[in-house]
């Protein structure tokens, strides 16, 4: 299936991004070279307890356009990173380092996600405008909404459903984060050998993402769609309505708040608690243990349904949910799972794209960072395009490597330019190479070149008067030819 990576999670070029159990084969390399599209990209998640990695390559079949070739996570420890802010940045370096060299993925465009804190994900309400006078006024109209200085922030926006208001109004996702974040994250992934072109927050990711996979129609349908992303420090909730993020929200919980629970009960270690929480406690103390995990999801479910609940009284327009998915690091753990939907009353469902066949290699981790390597290929104007990096998403072609991580602004005619003159350069080396190879074939299937070049002609006889043993070795004249016989 593939190598082993540190941490037991293997990548292998057989993982296919859908719910299939084929594998896509990849567009050819010629096609891959001389194409103006970016043929691959990687997407970079860092969590504040695992950092993800996927690279993502174009495929010939046009149903199923893209495949993921490789993956890997590794684990941090504890504290490495905390409410979003990387405390120890040469730590997190070195394992962004280690997923990348054991990837391959050195020198590709990569897009990075931002953590929830502090981050900011907000509908808002705007005249009508075009991107350019949205962009132009983007910083007037942030103002009012975001709880920083606007000088330290980068802020982006994007128009959705635009013919969801009267005329003259239009919504439009207002996203923002503080420089600093943004600014160690792009850093990060520079000195690990990746060239990030684009950061946005988890939530706008995941919207993307399910919006691709469940094929949400904002023409026909008509009911929400619940995403629970839940990690270790943070729960984050997005609501899709029409195909269209309507609704986001950062809890300040996760699956640490088990680890905390049993740590304080049990008298344990931090990573005492993390290993019952994963492989089971030991038989006399299974029950409790469940209890007390049980008891801790609990209070992460309440404070999704309170969530949930707000939702549904401030927006006459939703009434009931089409579905509820949820991922994440705790998404596979049946014990959250049975407490959302006890508190929930509704079905849950876990959401993962990757194909049954691969087992149990925490692919339920990867969602981010799979809607983040989508991210640079993907091009479906319907989804919600932000970039908090503070430069433009070119559109190069990401199958050329470069070692240089410096931005510069991608000149799409200089690159169409370049595309003519190669390809007319081969042309002309092909027909070339086809004169050559029929000016030698004509010489070689010739009977003698040392004839033709003498002026002899090639002549071709036949022997009819009988020669007796005694003229064998004595020259025979034949006119045309001078040979010994």
């Amino acid at each position: 299936m593939g190598r082993q990576v540190n941490d037991g999670v293997p990548f292998t070029r057989e993982i296919v991004y859908a719910a299939r159990d084929t594998t896509l084969p990849l567009r050819p390399w010629y096609k891959r070279i001389f194409s103006n599209r970016r043929q691959e990209f990687v997407g970079l998640d860092i969590g504040s307890h695992t950092v993800k990695i996927v690279h993502v390559c174009r495929t010939r079949n046009p149903s199923q356009p893209w495949a993921v070739t490789r993956f890997a996570t590794l684990a941090l420890d504890q504290g490495i990173i905390e409410n979003g802010e990387i405390v120890e940045f040469d730590r997190v370096l070195e394992a962004v380092k280690k997923l990348v060299d054991m990837t391959g993925t050195h020198g590709l465009e990569c897009a990075i996600g931002l953590p929830p804190w502090p981050t900011i994900v907000k509908k808002v309400t705007v005249p009508k405008m075009d991107k350019d006078q949205l962009k132009e006024s983007l910083h007037w109209e942030a103002e009012q909404y975001i709880p920083f200085d606007i000088r330290e922030v980068n802020v982006d926006a994007d128009i959705v459903e635009p013919n969801s208001l009267p005329e003259g109004s239009m919504n439009i996702c207002l996203v923002a984060a503080k420089k600093g974040i943004v600014v160690n994250c792009l850093n990060l992934a520079t000195a690990a050998g990746l060239r990030p072109i684009t950061a946005e927050p988890c939530e706008i990711t995941l919207a993307n993402l399910v919006k691709i996979a469940e094929g949400l129609n904002p023409q026909t349908d008509g009911k929400s769609v619940a995403i629970i992303d839940i990690g270790a420090e943070s729960t984050k909730m997005s609501i899709l309505f029409n195909g269209s993020l309507v609704f986001s929200r950062d809890i300040n919980t996760g699956g640490n708040a088990v680890n905390t629970n049993l740590m304080s009960h049990f008298d344990i270690s931090w990573e005492e608690a993390e290993k019952w929480k994963i492989n089971g406690a030991p038989e006399e103390k299974r029950a409790e243990v469940a209890e007390e995990t049980a008891r801790s999801y609990n209070i992460v479910a309440i404070e999704i349904q309170k969530s949930l609940d707000f939702f549904l009284a401030t927006d006459i327009h939703h009434s009931e949910f089409k579905s509820i998915l949820v991922t994440g690091g705790v998404s596979n753990d049946p014990a959250f799972l049975l407490a959302l939907a006890l508190r929930l009353k509704e079905t849950i469902t876990p959401f993962n794209l990757f194909t049954e066949r691969l087992g149990e290699q925490n692919t339920h981790l990867l969602s981010t960072a799979l809607g983040l390597a989508l991210r640079g290929l993907d091009e479906r104007k319907d989804l919600i395009r932000v970039n908090l990096s503070g430069f433009p998403l070119k559109k190069a072609n990401s199958s050329k490597r470069s070692k240089d991580p410096d931005k510069e602004k991608f000149d799409e005619r200089k690159w169409k330019k370049r595309q003519v003159v190669a390809k007319a350069f081969l042309l002309i080396f092909g027909v070339m190479l086809m004169g050559l190879w029929l000016i030698i074939g004509f010489f070689v299937n010739s009977k003698s070149i040392y004839n033709y070049l003498a002026g002899y002609e090639p002549t071709q006889c036949r022997c009819v008067c009988p020669i007796d043993s005694s003229s064998i070795g004595n020259k025979v004249e034949i006119p045309g030819l001078a040979h010994k016989y």
